[in-house]
């Protein structure tokens, strides 16, 4: 039992990581697929997320995306 409740919480520790890191790579696909309403709203919610915040690739789709 006390396997399984740390194999929960580290999968819903990172759960929200790879979440942010998601919002930079759908952020990447919306703009290629010419969906720049919704690249914006991925990118904008990767920009200020604490995880995400100091990563250049968030940057530089930021720019792109801008």
């Amino acid at each position: 039992m006390k396997k399984f409740a740390v194999l929960l919480i580290t999968v819903m520790a990172f759960s929200g990581v790879y979440a942010q890191s998601n919002n930079v790579v759908a952020s990447f696909n919306y703009l290629n697929r010419g969906k720049l309403d919704k690249a914006k709203e991925a990118i904008d919610k990767a920009a200020v997320h604490s995880k995400t915040m100091n990563d250049a690739k968030t940057w530089f789709y930021y720019g792109n995306v801008y």
